[in-house]
């Protein structure tokens, strides 16, 4: 059994946004030596997650422009307009459960997805709460449109779904989390935003250590 990485994030969070592509290059290039795994963390739910509004605008206002700064990704007007929208509600209850179920329909796929749904909010300012944000995702990816959204808020995968945000609660105390697993042990590889050429230069010290046992 390989060694695994895995990577806990939460699709209503900013710096996991910015983190997609590193992410998404790891992947690509530790694929034979590590078994990748990503778990949903449940940022905002219940009475946790915020309505758009004044305060929420103000928030992402405050902030989302450094961390697109630091990362280099796109924040478009059409999330901060989805950030006054008061109708709408932040929940990561949806767009968690969409990422789960495609964990099970197309677990190959599960990265990419994930990227691309943070991209449906943060670029085109979908909300993360209808289908619509997901049709186009699927279409591209060649994934099931009927499977998906006749499973994706039923009772059970809701419940999968919570267990998954329990699961990644007792790894990460944030988000992005990395986190290495050996031997059934876990190892903090970084908590929070990571450098890629950095991040590269650990797999690779890890891997190399591997096999030189």
């Amino acid at each position: 059994m390989r060694d695994k990485i895995t990577y806990i994030m939460d699709p209503h969070c900013g710096w996991c946004y910015g983190n997609g592509y590193n992410i998404s290059q790891l992947q690509k290039s530790f694929s034979n030596a590590f078994e990748f795994e990503i778990l949903v963390g449940g940022m905002w739910l219940g009475t946790n997650a915020p309505f758009g509004g004044p305060q929420l605008a103000s928030y992402i206002e405050t902030h989302a422009p450094r961390m697109s700064k630091t990362t280099g990704v796109e924040v478009s007007q059409k999330y901060y307009d989805r950030t006054t929208d008061t109708s709408y509600q932040f929940s990561s209850l949806e767009p968690g459960a969409a990422i789960y179920l495609i964990k099970q329909m197309a677990p190959e796929k599960a990265f990419v997805f994930a990227k691309k749904v943070q991209e449906s909010l943060f670029v085109r300012g979908f909300p993360l709460d209808t289908f619509p944000a997901y049709s186009t995702i699927l279409k591209e990816l060649a994934i099931d449109f009927e499977t998906f959204q006749s499973q994706w808020m039923t009772p059970q995968n809701i419940q999968e779904t919570q267990k998954e945000f329990e699961k990644a609660r007792l790894l990460a105390k944030g988000f992005p989390t990395l986190i290495y697993t050996k031997d059934s042990k876990d190892y903090l590889l970084a908590s929070g935003y990571f450098q890629l050429d950095r991040m590269v230069q650990q797999l690779q010290s890890i891997q190399n250590y591997e096999l030189e046992k």
